[in-house]
């Protein structure tokens, strides 16, 4: 399929500002796009809105400006002035698996010459769903319960990874993710409004464009057939599982197919061979994921929690930071960690060491730990690959007495990391490390 490009233009002032401009879209290729998933015995299906090309919009509706406002309150977030950059949508999908379904989305900012410094720009993405989690309402901020103080995708770490070496682009990918629908609730509604914009190092933002994507799920009874008696799966669904079961090839359009079939056909010996590849040969790592998969991960990968400082002050406001290492103990092959807001994943757990005791958590404690969910939907979900042999290290902007009750004594802390995606579900408990209020 021959690259779109999309010349597009609006104007949207957020509270006060000059006017949006011009920015051109690179719309996705059809190699990287696949527009509808299902997975066989579900009877669901999932579908991306917009099916295909992004839509570029206006800004902020009201009631995403109010949510910023209100989630973040004494920020300003404002119109910005004009952008002649590219964006290239890489690639645009549904996903499938046997308990969920979602969408993903990568692409790459190119900016113009009269746009703002690269150092300066990050995205912000406000969540509409009608199965919001974290505890927000409808519409939030992406990831919530946040995973720093700051409104932004990304956390400064992880933004410094995905500009470049020569600050020449800026990356942005997402794959959210719901469980799906259980009576009476037969579907399920996402879309993520993405903003570019700059942040002055203090409160003060600036928004200067926005794109819009999103998927949906349908739940059908059995024997899957929509209103009407059609088929929700038909010839042209393909599913392929075995070494990666969450690997799902959707249902194309109408008028993809019979290219499709010709392409089918013209390979069957190949299709052959990647089936008895998933399901026949032996793998060391769907071993090791079998394990895994029963509570097991400590032979696999190794989780290590630092503190800076091991004595605070009880009325100190400068908190005590968190590092966590996740090393890959396997010889031969990567493992992926999930990067999901921290939250979803992550568990922080603080007890006393004078009667071994867990310490009362505070209000916003209660909130953050009902996050946890290491089956559960994901709004913010990145994967990070870690090679054989090697670690990742994190600083974790986690705030112990904003979690919990801490009074003058000695404590001890740990971290578990729980997910339960593939392709090597994790349960990992770090190490127990000291830590003094005075």
């Amino acid at each position: 399929m021959r690259l779109s490009r999309v010349l597009l233009s609006a104007s949207f002032v957020l509270l006060s500002g000059p006017a949006f401009a011009n920015i051109t879209i690179n719309q996705v290729q059809y190699a990287d796009w696949t527009p509808s998933a299902s997975y066989q015995g579900t009877c669901a299906f999932v579908g991306l809105t917009p099916s295909e090309n992004l839509t570029h919009l206006s800004g902020p509706t009201s009631a995403e400006s109010t949510a910023m406002r209100s989630q973040f309150p004494g920020w300003t977030f404002t119109g910005g002035g004009q952008l002649n950059s590219t964006l290239t949508v890489n690639s645009y999908g549904a996903s499938a698996t046997s308990s969920m379904g979602g969408g993903s989305l990568s692409l790459t900012y190119a900016p113009a010459a009269s746009d703002p410094s690269l150092a300066s720009l990050h995205w912000i993405q406000m969540v509409s769903t009608n199965a919001p989690l974290g505890g927000a309402t409808s519409p939030y901020v992406d990831p919530a319960p946040n995973d720093d103080t700051l409104p932004f995708f990304w956390t400064l770490v992880e933004d410094s990874t995905k500009k470049n070496g020569t600050a020449v682009t800026y990356t942005f990918s997402d794959g959210a993710t719901r469980p799906y629908p259980t009576p009476p609730k037969n579907s399920v509604s996402w879309s993520g409004d993405l903003y570019l914009c700059s942040w002055d190092g203090n409160k003060g933002v600036t928004i200067y464009d926005e794109v819009s994507w999103g998927w949906y799920i349908e739940q059908y009874p059995t024997p899957c057939l929509r209103s009407g008696g059609q088929p929700v799966f038909d010839e042209s669904t393909v599913q392929l599982s075995g070494l990666y079961p969450f690997l799902v090839v959707g249902g194309l359009r109408r008028r993809r197919r019979r290219a499709s079939r010709r392409w089918l056909g013209a390979f069957p010996g190949a299709i052959l061979a990647v089936l008895v590849i998933a399901f026949v040969l032996p793998s060391p790592l769907l071993a090791d994921v079998r394990k895994l998969s029963k509570g097991g991960g400590s032979q696999i990968a190794r989780l290590t929690l630092k503190l800076d400082k091991a004595t605070q002050k009880e009325k100190e406001p400068k908190p005590i930071k968190l590092e966590l290492k996740y090393t890959n103990r396997l010889l031969d092959d990567p493992i992926t960690i999930w990067r999901s807001g921290f939250w979803p994943n992550h568990k922080v757990l603080v007890e006393s060491e004078e009667n071994d005791a867990e310490v009362p958590l505070t209000d916003m404690g209660k909130q953050y730990m009902k996050a946890f969910s290491p089956n559960g939907g994901r709004d913010k979900n990145v994967p990070r690959v870690i090679p054989a042999g090697e670690s990742y290290i994190e600083p974790t902007p986690v705030d112990l007495g904003l979690l919990y009750k801490l009074k003058p004594g000695k404590y001890r802390v740990q971290v578990l990391y729980e997910d339960d995606q593939p392709p090597t579900p994790f349960h990992l408990r770090s190490n127990q490390v000291a830590f003094t209020i005075e």
